[in-house]
């Protein structure tokens, strides 16, 4: 607080103190020295101002004390900007999403751990190759490890097949309560190590329905009477195309993908800058009770939400599995995905599990 030789009061005594004298003045000393009504008038008016500016001053001191002044230079994101915008043709270009063109220098040494860790898994035959992406979402920054790399995504496409459900009842409100019937059994010939299914032929079942059971479960003949509802196929390719991606060929299981283009789906949810408020926090809602754990979230506190989707893809004989995800760690949410190469599709998920603990030790500053 400031001290008293700025308050008001304090001037104030000050001035009427060198009225007075030691020893009496004589009747023309008062005379001369006393000061004149419109001088009192004057001092007065200058000594409230001084007063109430200290006022002022003390009052913010106290409640704004650590209060930080950021200079509109230092507030400029250093390097450029990657973005990602609708390519319509209308006079407007949606921006979906931005990320920074660099990696994180601050970032090095968790780099540096992770790829000694890799390095082992695959020297001991547990992995052929792996690839990971990071990214605080508080403030962007990120590190890539081996993201040329490509990999098929399996049942993490499962996502921009949700992305496109729900952008298609912003459009058509009430469409996912339309009602499908599971007749015939489908013959599914993808043979998943994780999949889980209690549908049974004869019930039907609304495409909300369909479509928990597709993330939550990763339920693979929900996912096929899915797709076989995408009416409106370019409103489900703009999904691919606005985050700069090749449009999946829903018939094909060779579609391959990187780790940080993998990430974009995820990205646009936290951001809600693809579908709105609402459906963005329901998509990742459904992420987040999804069943599987064995892999990023197996070693990680049971306490934390974690929104993700696990992938399998390549077959049984060269496997690749994968995971993509948000922690939200406390005040520092993280989104991270991690594909891998190898010959068992439950060593590879132990590996992730593995690799998703480091990370999240390194987040934690251990």
């Amino acid at each position: 607080m400031a001290s008293k030789q700025y308050t008001f009061y304090y001037c104030y005594k000050t001035f009427m103190k060198t009225r007075k004298t030691t020893s009496s003045p004589t009747q023309p000393q008062i005379a001369k020295y006393a000061p004149r009504p419109k001088f009192q008038i004057a001092i007065a008016i200058m000594l409230a101002v001084l007063g109430l500016g200290s006022v002022g001053l003390n009052f913010y001191l106290i409640y704004h004390k650590n209060t930080v002044i950021v200079k509109p230079e230092l507030a400029v994101c250093a390097g450029k900007m990657i973005e990602f915008r609708d390519q319509g043709q209308s006079l407007i270009k949606t921006l979906r999403l931005v990320n920074l063109d660099h990696e994180s220098s601050q970032l090095e040494p968790m780099k540096a751990r992770i790829n000694t860790m890799i390095d082992d898994e695959k020297s001991t035959g547990r992995i052929t190759d792996a690839s990971v992406y990071f990214c605080k979402l508080g403030d962007g920054s990120y590190i890539s490890i081996n993201d040329q790399a490509r990999y098929r995504p399996g049942s993490i496409a499962k996502i921009p097949l949700m992305i496109y459900f729900l952008s298609l009842e912003e459009q058509k409100p009430g469409i996912l309560e339309t009602s499908v019937l599971y007749d015939i059994p489908l013959n599914i010939q993808r043979h998943d190590t994780y999949n889980e299914s209690d549908m049974k032929a004869g019930q039907s079942y609304k495409l909300r329905e369909l479509m928990q059971k597709m993330i939550v479960n990763s339920d693979n003949i929900a996912t096929s009477l899915l797709i076989a509802r995408v009416q409106d196929g370019p409103l489900y390719q703009k999904v691919f195309k606005t985050l700069g991606l090749t449009p999946i060929d829903l018939s094909s299981a060779e579609y391959t993908i990187t780790t940080s283009e993998c990430s974009r789906f995820l990205g646009v949810l936290y951001n809600a800058t693809y579908l709105n408020e609402k459906h963005s926090q329901y998509a990742l809602d459904l992420l987040s009770k999804a069943t599987f754990a064995d892999g990023i979230t197996k070693n990680l506190p049971k306490t934390l939400t974690i929104a993700h989707k696990f992938g399998e893809g390549g077959g049984t004989k060269h496997p690749e599995f994968s995971e993509t995800s948000i922690i939200y760690q406390d005040d520092d949410p993280y989104l991270l995905t991690i594909m891998t190469k190898g010959l068992d599709t439950k060593v590879q998920a132990q590996a992730i599990s593995e690799i998703s603990s480091l990370i999240y030790d390194c987040v934690k500053g251990r």
